[in-house]
C-alpha cells in the first residue's frame, strides 16, 4: 500500500470516482495475492515468514487501463519488475499456491459494472498514464469478505524484519 502524499492523492480519486459512480470505496493497494481460505493463524505465519523473504521496494504505476471485470473496473497498470514479480513467486511459495503466470499487478481504481464507454470517459478524464512510485514495504493482511466497502485490516508486517 502507498503511504504518505501518493496514498492521500490515490485515496481521494479512489473517493471521488466511488461518489460519482456509485461504486465501492477502499484503499489503494497492490494485490501479492488473494483469496487465502486458510485459518487467521496460517495466514499470520505466513505472511511473516513472506515479510522475513522480501526486502522492502518500488512498485511503478503506469497505464491506466479497464477490464470487463468487477474488480478490475479501472486500474493502473504496475510494471512487472523482477522484484515484484518475485515478491509474488514468494508468496505463492509460501503458501504453497501454483503461480498461474495470470499475475497482473495493478492498483485498482474503481470496482464495479460499468460499461466500457464509460471506462473509457474515466481514463479521458483521469489520464492514459500516470508515473507515480511508491516504496512498498509493509504487507498488509486484509480480510475481504462481503462487500468491499466492510474490509478491513487484520495485520500489518514490515518487511525485511528479519526476526521472529
Amino acid at each position: 500500500m502507498p503511504q504518505g502524499r501518493i496514498a492521500k492523492e490515490l485515496k481521494e480519486l479512489i473517493a471521488g470516482l466511488s461518489t460519482k459512480y456509485l461504486t465501492p470505496n477502499f484503499q489503494p493497494h497492490v494485490t501479492l495475492i488473494g483469496e487465502l481460505y486458510l485459518p487467521k493463524d496460517k495466514v499470520l505465519s505466513g505472511t511473516k515468514e513472506l515479510a522475513r523473504k522480501i526486502e522492502p521496494f518500488e512498485i511503478t504505476l503506469g497505464e491506466v487501463s479497464y477490464l470487463e471485470e468487477y474488480y478490475r473496473c479501472v486500474f493502473i497498470r504496475a510494471c512487472k519488475t523482477k522484484i515484484l514479480m518475485n515478491a509474488h513467486a514468494a508468496a505463492c511459495g509460501v503458501f504453497m499456491l501454483t503461480p498461474t503466470g495470470k499475475y497482473m499487478p495493478h492498483l485498482s481504481l474503481m470496482y464495479g459494472n460499468l460499461s466500457s464507454q464509460t471506462k473509457q470517459q474515466i481514463i479521458q478524464d483521469i489520464g492514459y498514464k500516470m508515473d507515480i512510485k511508491f516504496l512498498a514495504a509493509e504487507i498488509h493482511i486484509y480480510y475481504t469478505g462481503g462487500d468491499p466497502e466492510g474490509w478491513y485490516q487484520v495485520a500489518k508486517m514490515h518487511c525485511g524484519c528479519r526476526t521472529s
